[in-house]
């Protein structure tokens, strides 16, 4: 059983893993596009990722696994 492995939460970790590998300038690209984004383009952006930050957010607070012995 796999509780805690949904799959967004696997698809962000993979991501974040393979991003370790790329170098800072392999996402200059990214980052110019961006920047050149109308304010309210650069707002859906924040916005979805506020959303996809909440979405793998813990939905109830985890007790220190001591504390149950």
């Amino acid at each position: 059983d796999r509780a805690n492995l949904v799959p967004l939460l696997t698809t962000a970790m993979v991501v974040a893993f393979a991003a370790h590998f790329f170098a800072d300038g392999s996402f200059r690209w990214l980052r110019e596009r961006f920047v050149r984004l109308p304010w309210y383009g650069q707002g859906v952006v924040l916005a979805g990722a506020g959303m996809i930050m909440r979405e793998l957010a813990h939905t109830k607070i985890v007790p220190f696994i001591y504390f149950q012995f």
